[in-house]
């Protein structure tokens, strides 16, 4: 009984571990393929001990935050967007890279006007190198969702994705399900399912997970994308 109880134990520390780490840095990549980048730097400025860094954002979000800069005091990094009208409230998004242009984080902020001229600060991850300002919504208003043109790199890294993901599913039913029938049969042979069935089980869950995902994410993104997004902004 305390073998089984244990295998338990460490299959769900590692199922945990897979899922926390490895599975948003899949979906990461995926994301970053389908993501249209055209904030752009401005340029730098040292300011007492501060290094500050400039960026103009996107066309489609200066008429809310006409410009943003990253503050970098000692080993932390903060967002401050500069308003570009007054705004009852406003929903955006940072999306977080590291030097390497890899996503290691998305935060999503929700605020009001403060009657400043800039934002709330936001304390970006450590290791980060730059954001990707999108804006969701304006007054309770939604705005629609930006993507790249369709391309081999996004269904790639959504095929991977939604493989692994499949996987790691069918795995952890294999897992629960083994358990369950040890348990059952009070942690005995008593309950035994061929390998051939599980296998069959596990194979046709995971790909139809896996199928499923990859469907509903492409039906998804042709239909939240927006007309004419893939063409660049003045």
């Amino acid at each position: 009984m305390i073998f089984w109880i244990v295998w338990f134990a460490i299959g769900v520390c590692f199922s945990v571990a897979f899922v926390c780490v490895i599975l948003p840095k899949l979906r990461y990549k995926t994301y970053a393929a389908s993501l249209p980048i055209r904030d752009r730097a401005l340029g730098k400025k040292k300011e007492d001990s501060r290094t500050v860094f400039y960026y103009e954002p996107a066309a489609s979000v200066r008429p809310y935050i006409k410009s943003y800069r990253l503050e970098s005091r000692g080993n932390s990094v903060y967002f401050y967007g500069e308003w570009a009208k007054r705004i009852a409230f406003i929903k955006y998004e940072l999306i977080v890279f590291n030097s390497a242009n890899d996503i290691i984080n998305i935060l999503r902020v929700k605020e009001r006007f403060n009657g400043k001229k800039d934002t709330h600060p936001t304390l970006l991850p450590k290791g980060a190198d730059f954001v990707c300002l999108r804006i969701l919504c304006i007054d309770d208003t939604p705005l629609p969702d930006e993507r790249r043109a369709f391309n081999a790199r996004y269904a790639i890294w959504l095929a991977v994705y939604s493989i692994v993901l499949g996987i790691t599913v069918a795995l952890m039913m294999w897992l629960a399900g083994t358990f369950l029938l040890r348990l059952f049969g009070n942690f005995t042979m008593r309950y035994e399912l061929p390998t051939s069935v599980w296998l069959a089980f596990l194979g046709l869950t995971a790909l139809a997970l896996a199928v499923l995902l990859y469907g509903l994410s492409i039906f998804r993104f042709f239909v939240l994308r927006r007309k004419g997004g893939e063409g660049d902004e003045g």
